[in-house]
């Protein structure tokens, strides 16, 4: 039979009679079939109201099990529909709810003030989802000033002063296990807002402290980054550090540095020079204020294997080393060099290799006019002795270029010049307008350069280009 009860200060009655007694640990059976068992009833099975007007600490449920003996699982509170739980708590307080927990995090004000949902204690929340979202009534913020959250953690201190404990603000450890043909994605953290309209949407953001990504167990790429760009108008940066350097470090500070195994393979510093382990490839221009190289192949260093890309145009000119800065000051004594070489060359010993500073040295299966080295514009200028005036005779002069002088009447000098071999090419001209000097011969030794010529009537400049 359904009825409806009421307990009152220690009475329970019904609709139209009381029985007086106490209420003891007996179980209190409640079953109702009628208040909403048909049409639009909405009858409440439990209804219990209390009025709060004291200085005290109420609490309108308590209930208190005295735990002498029980599994782990007992409850403190089950609540079921045609059987099945919805809602549940432990006797060692772990809520389960079988959808998840909702709360609507809008408050209708004038300021949009939210509400919060806080989890104190060292446990922490354990859910198996939990979905935060706008209720589904429209809300929707729309003051100008202020910052909302949907999920926070703060007021949370940890500060231990011993010991190894580990705090994290949000932890996901569940377990993956997808096999046969399982291969829908799975996600640690997924944004994915519909930006409308965004000044300046922040996926991720962090003020302080460091982010770590670690991977032991896939193959896969451990970072991978994807944008679509459709700006016609706008500059976009994909990727973008900005470091508040309020010191400068006098050690070595990096603005990235890629690792394998411990041992650096790339390379930004703070002032912007990169540091390539192997090779730099690129497929587009490769922009720099100044460009280094050096590698270890034989025990070398400087730009090797640069390899340019493999072309067969009809038309037009291509580049493997391209250079076109512009230098335009309007005073001052600065200089500027497209190219310069500065190694310091120091053979001792039995060494005997040769050193180069530019080697051209290209396999020319055919070519119909390839050209080494073409200067279209401006002076060459080489490395040279000018011996003054007055001094005459044989001279010592290391360089590939110089300028010697004949004495009056006599018909040879000797050039002792290391770049010199007996394969090399010395070519000889006067620098002076004598009209019985005339240059015969110019033999090439080992270190030496000997030039022949017929007598001068007065003191002569010949001069000489080595070419090896």
């Amino acid at each position: 039979m359904a009825a409806e009860f009421n307990i009152k200060n220690g009475f329970i009655s019904n609709n139209n009679s009381i029985v007086q007694g106490t209420l003891t640990a007996n179980t209190i059976n409640l079953s109702d079939t009628t208040l909403a068992g048909s049409g639009s009833l909405n009858g409440s099975v439990l209804n219990i109201a209390q009025t709060w007007n004291t200085g005290g600490l109420p609490t309108a449920i308590k209930l208190n099990v005295t735990d002498t003996a029980s599994a782990s699982s007992s409850l403190l509170m089950d609540l079921q529909v045609t059987g099945t739980t919805k809602f549940s708590v432990t006797k060692d307080g772990t809520v389960a709810a079988s959808n998840g927990f909702r709360q609507n995090i809008y408050q209708a004000s004038s300021t949009n003030s939210g509400v919060s949902m806080r989890f104190n204690g060292a446990a922490f929340l354990t859910t198996y989802g939990l979905n935060v979202e706008n209720a589904g009534n429209g809300n929707v913020y729309n003051s100008t000033g202020g910052t909302f959250n949907y999920i926070q953690l703060s007021s949370t201190t940890f500060n231990p002063t011993i010991g190894t404990a580990v705090f994290n603000g949000y932890q996901f450890g569940s377990v993956i296990n997808q096999t046969g043909g399982a291969s829908g994605v799975t996600r640690g953290l997924f944004i994915n807002p519909i930006l409308t309209s965004a000044a300046d949407f922040r996926a991720i953001e962090t003020t302080n402290g460091k982010v770590i990504f670690t991977d032991t167990t896939s193959a896969t790429t451990l970072l991978d980054l994807r944008q679509t760009l459709n700006s016609s108008g706008a500059s976009v940066t994909s990727i973008k550090l900005n470091v508040t350097e309020s010191i400068v470090s006098t050690g070595t500070t990096n603005l990235m540095e890629l690792q394998v195994g411990g041992v650096s393979k790339f390379t930004v510093s703070r002032i912007g020079l990169v540091t390539a382990g192997s090779s730099i490839s690129s497929s587009s221009n490769i922009s720099a204020g100044a460009f280094y190289a050096r590698n270890t192949i034989a025990g070398g260093q400087g730009f090797y294997n640069v390899v340019g890309i493999a072309a067969s145009n009809t038309g037009g000119t291509l580049f493997d080393y391209y250079t076109g800065y512009p230098f335009s000051p309007t005073s001052g004594t600065a200089n500027y060099a497209a190219f310069v070489y500065s190694g310091t060359v120091n053979q001792t010993g039995s060494a005997s290799g040769i050193t180069r500073g530019l080697y051209i040295n290209p396999t020319i299966s055919a070519a119909t006019d390839f050209r080494a080295i073409e200067v279209t514009g401006g002076k060459l200028v080489f490395s040279s002795t000018i011996t003054p005036p007055g001094t005459t005779g044989a001279q010592t002069i290391n360089k590939i270029s110089g300028k010697v002088n004949a004495a009056a009447g006599t018909t040879s000098l000797v050039v002792t010049n290391s770049a010199v071999t007996t394969s090399s090419i010395v070519l000889c001209e006067l620098g002076t307008n004598d009209a019985s000097c005339v240059i015969k011969s110019v033999v090439e030794g080992t270190n030496s350069i000997a030039i022949n010529y017929s007598a001068p009537t007065a003191e002569t400049v010949i001069k000489f280009l080595v070419i090896n």
